[in-house]
């Protein structure tokens, strides 16, 4: 419960445990094409009476696409260990005593289509929470 009123601010410190991407797109017979996005995110949730609110911060994304050809790809930019920190402002003030809930967590958002073509692709993204730190905003 936050001692005083004013915007909520939540750092959050996380470590990438793993990190990787693969896609296979192989052609069929006829005019092909495919392409695949890939998104990762850190959630931050703020569930509070008045109105909860849900922040996403972009970790890794990857795009890529083919006119017909084979494609065949790995993507990791992440390092494993690393720290990688988000932050959250609240949209609006929090009131003082009031119960607030902060949930951190990780989102995946694989995107696809594919014409004349198979598509597989692979996402692991996995991360370790360091810390969350709250704090009230004068």
């Amino acid at each position: 419960m936050p001692p005083v009123a004013g915007i909520l601010q939540v750092d959050v410190d996380v470590q990438c445990v793993a990190g990787k991407y693969e896609l296979n797109i192989r052609d069929n017979l006829g005019f092909s094409d495919a392409y695949a996005h890939l998104y990762n995110h850190i959630i931050i949730s703020l569930l509070h009476p008045d109105e909860p609110e849900t922040q996403f911060h972009q970790m890794d994304e990857c795009a890529e696409g083919t006119r017909g050809d084979n494609l065949s790809t790995e993507h990791i930019r992440l390092y494993p260990v690393q720290h990688y920190f988000a932050t959250l402002f609240s949209s609006k003030p929090v009131r003082a005593d009031e119960s607030i809930v902060v949930a951190v967590g990780t989102r995946n958002l694989d995107i696809g289509a594919a014409q004349d073509m198979d598509l597989h692709s692979r996402s692991n993204y996995q991360w370790f929470i360091s810390s969350v730190e709250v704090r009230i905003v004068p």
